[in-house]
């Protein structure tokens, strides 16, 4: 779990990942690679996805910000 774009930015760089995401169900930053939803399982092994606004790895960290409060504004209206 990570608290800023800055963050995700450089473990995305260390570990070779090629997407940054904003998981609103836990709120906060992660990287994961392309194609690998994030989750969790129930306690009978059935996966329930976050709701998650995934981004390139090579955008810059204010354009991951902006970019993740645009898709939640226009996700509430």
């Amino acid at each position: 779990m990570l608290e800023t774009a800055i963050g995700a930015k450089r473990r995305a760089a260390k570990e070779g990942h090629d997407v940054i995401g904003y998981d609103f169900t836990e709120k906060c930053w992660f990287t994961t690679m392309q194609g690998h939803p994030v989750g969790h399982f129930d306690k009978f092994g059935t996966f329930y996805e976050h709701k998650c606004v995934y981004m390139p790895a090579t955008w810059n960290a204010e354009r991951l910000e902006e970019e993740c409060n645009k898709f939640a504004y226009e996700d509430w209206e």
